[in-house]
């Protein structure tokens, strides 16, 4: 295993690694949504005409989409060009 541990490419490997856990945490927060608006503690606002998508915890309601859209948001905005006003971070 150490043999071959050596050739692997790292940066494809974490990238695609930490792609699919940021999926994961989508999809588990879209799921944490739907069992919490089940349960009555959560309100939930159907959008007419919303995707549902059950095994990637997409349901139509604006507080499921509204959060995963938030969560997608966030790696966008970190990867944003910042101005630089020439003093140093």
């Amino acid at each position: 295993f150490a043999r071959y541990a050596v050739r692997i490419p790292y940066k494809p490997f974490f990238t695609a690694t930490a792609v699919l856990v940021y999926g994961l945490g989508v999809v588990f927060l879209g799921q944490g949504i739907i069992e919490l608006q089940a349960s009555g503690t959560l309100p939930a606002t159907p959008v007419a005409g919303g995707p549902q998508i059950a095994w990637l915890g997409i349901s139509p309601t604006i507080q499921g989409l509204g959060a995963q859209a938030a969560l997608l948001l966030l790696p966008a905005l970190a990867c944003w060009p910042r101005r630089h006003s020439g003093i140093p971070a």
